[in-house]
């Protein structure tokens, strides 16, 4: 295995242990799932994670190492985890 991508192991794993800590609610295997095959097409509803990440991140996502994908959802996963229905967004209505 070349060095680049046993450190990127390393880093998802120190990654994903750090998340779970944070709070994130789900399983390592659900949360590697998600950031592998993120299934944009199937984002809706309320705590949906792939609602915050923005259709330029979407664009580039495949190209991302594992790393920056995880701390993209960590971040999204949190922010939806904490939307309430009905709440105004901070950066506007959405369109």
């Amino acid at each position: 295995m070349p060095a680049t991508m046993h450190a990127e192991g390393e880093d998802a794993d120190r990654l994903l242990a750090m998340m779970i800590s944070d709070g994130v609610p789900l399983p390592r295997s659900a949360i590697l799932d998600a950031v592998q095959q993120p299934r944009w097409a199937a984002a809706g509803g309320v705590h949906d994670w792939r609602k915050y990440v923005p259709p330029s991140m979407r664009e580039v996502w495949d190209s991302l190492p594992l790393p920056a994908r995880l701390c993209v959802f960590e971040t999204a996963e949190l922010t939806a985890l904490d939307e309430e229905v009905g709440a105004a967004m901070v950066t506007g209505a959405a369109r």
